[in-house]
Parts: C-alpha cells; structure tokens; sequence
C-alpha cells in the first residue's frame, strides 16, 4: 500500500518502537528504485524532581437539623497525596436557651479506594468550639526526590507517575459529607424552635508530592 507520494516525504512518528518501510524511486523515464528501511524511535528521558506543597481548602454553611451537605473534588490532578487533615467547626451556641452544643457528623469517601471514615464533634473545652477531625498520613509511599523515566510525551509520563504502583490512592472523587444529627435544644419558644441549626466550617489540608519535570539528553 502506498502511503505517501512526493518529491520530499517526512515521517513523525508519535510513538516509541521500531518502524520499516520501502521508499520508491521513479525518474522521468519510468525507471524505478525500491530501497527497505528500518527506524528505531526512542522514547522521550525526563527527569523529575519531587517536591512538597501544601494545599488548603475550605467551604462554610449552615444546616438545619437533620440536613446534611455534600461537597465532590478531585484534589490529586497534579501529584500524589501524601496526607490529609481536615477539621469540621462548628459556631458555638452562646445564648444560654440554645445549649447544648450541637452535634454534627463528619465522613469521608473514596470509593476508588475502598476508604470511608466518620468522625462527630466533640466540645472537649466550654470554652472553644466542637470540632470533629479526619486525618491520615502515608496514603503513599515517599518517591525519590530525584529519578528519571522515559515516556513519548509529558501527558503519557504523568499519567505513569499517578498511576504508579503504591502511588495511588486518592486518584479517584473525594466525597465529604456534612450531617446535622442535633440541633439542640428541640423545646419551643414562642412556637419557634430556639436552636434550629448551625453553621460550619470545614478546613481541609493536603500534603502533595508534586512533579517537577524537566526533559534530558539520552
């Protein structure tokens, strides 16, 4: 089959390996040269250096008792992660007619990952707000801090350096879920429930390994 007709052909192959062919020669009298060839592609050598961010998130809100809030993100694009802690605060009820303290649940999910984990809040000191945490460290193993790889394009190397064995979990949708268990008190005042809700705060940290790549000479 004839692939290409030309004074002048070029071959850009896009993938790594090991092509052949024949190149045809016809001069004006009809005379013809056949001639095989053989190339070998190398792939592409980038070096990459690890290196350490710290990314923090937050939202807020308010929840009636009973109402929960879903929040969906995908925090593991551009490295591997490394750690997470995250703290749900909640306003504290000062006035004396909305005590107790309310109490909310915290979870979170990767389903990818099999990891789900729920935590309630706690007021360990009259004085400060409930909180509930979360946290989990080594979720990946720690890389070299310096290695080289071969890849044909920098999107094929990223996609091998997240998808590396041991390197990860939490690749996949995170999925946190804020629940309004208690909103106390439940007496009425006034026909009007005194304490109905509260709002919160969640504040997320991630320790992430992220990639610095730069590519080098055979």
């Amino acid at each position: 089959d004839v692939d290409m007709t030309g004074s002048e052909i070029t071959i850009t192959p896009a993938v790594s390996g090991e092509y052949s062919g024949s190149l045809t020669v016809i001069d004006d009298k009809e005379a013809t040269v056949i001639r095989t060839w053989t190339i070998n592609v190398l792939p592409r050598t980038w070096q990459v250096i690890w290196e350490e961010h710290r990314i923090s998130l937050d939202w807020n809100g308010y929840l009636d008792q009973d109402d929960s809030h879903t929040i969906l993100h995908f925090p593991s694009e551009e490295g591997r992660l490394y750690s997470v802690n995250a703290t749900l605060t909640l306003e504290m009820d000062i006035l004396p007619f909305t005590q107790p303290q309310d109490n909310f649940s915290l979870t979170v999910i990767l389903a990818n990952d099999g990891w789900t984990s729920t935590v309630r809040t706690q007021q360990e000191n009259i004085t400060r707000n409930s909180t509930a945490s979360i946290e989990r460290n080594e979720m990946n193993t720690w890389p070299e801090a310096r290695d080289n790889y071969t890849a044909d394009s920098l999107d094929q190397l990223m996609e091998m350096l997240l998808n590396e064995t041991g390197h990860r979990f939490g690749q996949g949708e995170w999925q946190w879920v804020i629940v309004a268990e208690e909103a106390d008190p439940d007496f009425l005042i006034d026909d009007m429930d005194p304490d109905g809700g509260n709002n919160w705060e969640l504040e997320i940290v991630f320790t992430m390994l992220v990639p610095r790549i730069s590519e080098v000479g055979v």
